[in-house]
């Protein structure tokens, strides 16, 4: 039996275009970091006033996120929202949000 290998960077290649496809329809400009092997895939900004938050910064990841990263991301100093999205299976993402006020992630 043949099994089919999926090249791990077009994987993530393609979860951050997705990624970046919702941030999009959700109202907001999207500034890829392309060939960034960076803490965050893309920042979005708000086209308009009313959408909040107005600037946040994305992690995407598929399959799920280790503890190293994720403390990176806590502790990482920026005046914008910081969020980590997860493409858990083919349809479903996992999204949340470092809330630094309570110290904790929260689903969104």
């Amino acid at each position: 039996m043949l099994q089919k290998r999926v090249n791990s960077k077009k994987k993530g290649m393609r979860r951050e275009r997705e990624g970046r496809k919702i941030a999009e329809k959700e109202g907001y400009y999207v500034c890829p970091a392309k060939g960034s092997l960076g803490l965050w895939d893309f920042v979005c900004i708000a086209r308009e006033s009313a959408i909040m938050p107005p600037l946040k910064v994305v992690q995407v990841k598929s399959g799920k996120i280790y503890g190293k990263d994720r403390k990176k991301i806590e502790e990482y100093q920026i005046c914008a929202a910081k969020e980590v999205w997860v493409k858990r299976n083919c349809i479903d993402w996992l999204r949340c949000r470092w809330n630094s006020n309570i110290q904790k992630w929260e689903l969104l």
